[in-house]
């Protein structure tokens, strides 16, 4: 939103320290904050690229090294405006990816607090009533009631144990790294996203004015896959030890595509490397985007046959002694 608004106010005509004072009055309190603080330190002598690089938690190593090359290029407002743009996209992804596991993760809980309703609440009440009526419970009941008595007395400290096990697990990048690498599916996701990241991101560092060596360290710093980092560091080392592109694109492992490398062939031969970064980055969002519509419809039929199964096995248990007790009446 930031970029955006001061691409379009620079784009109008307003000085930049006229521009933040404009935005320093938004009713947003953090965008205000941020441009408050962003015109303290250009009134301290700091250019805006040296600004962005004290607020690292809002602008990262990348933005900063563009909005230099902005400033040098006297192409500020664009590159501004391109800088909205990649960070409007990479959100429009990260919504994507979200919506499209949210209704299968819901239907998984939903399913998991059905199953614990039965077990510890209908459960144990059909038992006592059985019991009263003198029908002999199934062995399947007796286990299910004695996991019922251990979730009642233990829930807690196993709910805090799932918990930290959880934090531990995705608290660190290449510990979810590890976890996606025993998904196949959740790992191609990660793989696709990290390609069309580094696409664009790429397109845009050479669009600025972007060595394409330094657009690779900067492109793996914003990788949070460290896989990935290192394909792309050893891109960077090929480079230069002479390589051409296509053979340091070689290097870079999974990273990228066969079709983005033959993309990356055809804009080196037409010298267009850049265009051909975005068409591979447009092209491998559009498969990104099928496997994640096909991802939600996959799994949600899943866990609602999953969601079935459980509640026809739970009735099942309840049932059994009922059935048992039918066989003992009078004809």
């Amino acid at each position: 939103m930031l970029f955006t608004r001061l691409s379009v106010l620079l784009g109008g005509g307003l000085s930049l320290l006229a521009a933040l004072r404009l935005l320093a009055l938004e009713k947003d309190e953090k965008t205000a904050a941020l441009c408050r603080r962003l015109l303290t330190a250009l009134g301290r002598g700091f250019s805006l690229h040296e600004a962005m690089a004290l607020e690292p938690e809002r602008f990262g190593s990348t933005a900063p090294v563009l909005v230099e090359a902005g400033e040098k290029s006297g192409q500020l407002p664009a590159v501004l405006g391109q800088l909205a743009a990649y960070y409007k996209e990479q959100a429009r992804w990260k919504e994507a990816l979200g919506q499209a596991l949210l209704y299968p993760l819901f239907l998984l809980g939903a399913s998991c607090l059905l199953l614990l309703f039965f077990l510890l609440y209908v459960l144990p009440a059909l038992a006592k009533t059985y019991k009263a009526m003198g029908a002999k419970l199934s062995p399947d009941m007796m286990w299910a009631l004695a996991a019922a008595d251990g979730l009642t007395f233990y829930g807690l400290p196993l709910a805090a144990a799932l918990a930290a096990a959880a934090v531990f697990l995705f608290s660190s990048e290449r510990r979810k790294a590890k976890v996606a690498e025993t998904l196949p599916f959740i790992k191609e996701l990660r793989r696709q996203f990290s390609e069309e990241r580094t696409c664009r991101l790429l397109a845009l560092l050479l669009k600025s004015g972007i060595g394409l060596s330094e657009a690779l360290d900067l492109a793996a710093g914003a990788l949070g896959e460290s896989g990935h980092r290192r394909g792309l560091a050893a891109f960077k080392w090929g480079l230069a030890r002479g390589m051409s592109i296509e053979e340091g694109a070689e290097l870079t492992g999974s990273l990228l595509s066969p079709l983005t490398k033959e993309l990356l062939r055809a804009g080196v031969a037409g010298g267009s490397l850049t265009e051909m970064l975005e068409e591979a980055a447009a092209l491998v969002g559009e498969e990104l985007t099928a496997r994640l519509q096909r991802c939600r419809e996959l799994l949600a039929p899943c866990f609602l046959l999953v969601t079935a199964l459980l509640i026809a096995l739970v009735l099942c248990l309840m049932l059994r002694p009922l059935f048992s007790l039918f066989t003992l009446l009078p004809a």
